[in-house]
């Protein structure tokens, strides 16, 4: 991960992520925050595609 080349303390957000499948991509490349954004879905759907997320980010 980029943050790994410098000395610095550094932190990498990925904040409203469109999709689950692009969630799990930042979840995976070791991005400290990840944002599911599912608010343009019906509240059920959101729900679940968000349990996803988190389940795959193991919180």
């Amino acid at each position: 991960m980029m943050a790994e080349d410098y000395a610095i303390p550094i932190s990498v957000n990925h904040n409203h992520c469109s999709s689950v499948e692009a969630a799990m991509e930042a979840v995976d490349a070791g991005v400290n925050g990840v944002m599911f954004d599912g608010s343009g879905l019906p509240f059920d759907e959101n729900v679940e595609k968000t349990g996803q997320v988190a389940a795959y980010a193991k919180l």
